[in-house]
């Protein structure tokens, strides 16, 4: 009876781990068709965003103070997240795409990556997001990182060329 006791616990800590994994685990890939604002102008553009990594808590902290060990370290009963995402720039009308971030008042013109109720921290990382420059048909590999509460996940969303769109959330 306690061989199998034990191999029951044993197989509930496995499925669990399973399920943490599974939880952290990348989306599909998500492809935005939409409007990029350049030269006062709209211009149509395809771009697609695959989530290659996501990280949080002590694991995000350590591979990002790596990059900048000048951060702060997460306040009590917070974390950090950090999602490396491969952006392709499909397509569209101009030669060359930026992604510079831009919360702007009117939509159309915004162009920012978001987890709701957590601070963006990514423009302090040399490989930021909102550094990005594509040529069509290009890819580029870059992070977004947030500072937040532990106690509240939130999805990693982009807006941008008029959209919002859901790149990963917690399963």
């Amino acid at each position: 009876m306690k061989k199998i006791i034990c191999i029951m616990l044993t197989l509930a800590t496995v499925l669990a781990v399973a399920a943490c994994a599974r939880e952290e685990a990348p989306m599909e890939p998500v492809t935005v068709e939409g409007s990029a604002a350049a030269d006062a102008r709209f211009y149509p553009v395809k771009v697609t965003f695959r989530v290659e990594e996501v990280l949080s808590g002590e694991e995000a902290y350590d591979a990002l103070w790596e990059d900048n060990p000048d951060m702060d370290p997460p306040g009590d009963g917070q974390e950090y997240f950090m999602a490396r995402l491969q952006i392709t720039y499909d397509g569209g009308d101009l030669d060359e795409l930026f992604f510079g971030k831009n919360v702007a008042s009117q939509g159309e013109y915004a162009l920012f990556f978001q987890k709701p109720g957590w601070e963006d921290r990514s423009e302090t990382f040399r490989d930021s997001v909102y550094s990005v420059m594509l040529k069509k048909g290009d890819t580029a590999s870059a992070i977004a990182v947030f500072l937040g509460e532990k106690e509240n996940p939130q999805p990693l969303t982009f807006t941008g060329f008029g959209k919002t769109v859901t790149l990963w959330e917690r399963k």
